[in-house]
């Protein structure tokens, strides 16, 4: 899935001046759609016979989480 619309709801931030410890949240709202994976999706789905595994990507964090799951009919 390719992120078509991010919409932000809300933004916080908080700081602890004695451990030095700073905190930035942010929740959005996001409409996905469809893509190819030259267009750097967000989310992808693979679904084979009973098994389905799910992978979030943030490209430019260079972060992945990766879910394999069993699929129960």
């Amino acid at each position: 899935m390719v992120v078509e619309k991010r919409t932000v709801l809300s933004e916080n931030s908080g700081e602890d001046e004695m451990y030095g410890f700073k905190q930035y949240l942010r929740k959005s709202e996001l409409e996905l759609r469809e893509g190819t994976f030259e267009e750097n999706p967000l989310y992808i789905i693979w679904n084979k016979e009973q098994y389905m595994i799910k992978a979030l990507l943030r490209h430019n964090q260079n972060i992945s989480e990766i879910t394999f799951s069993l699929i129960e009919y």
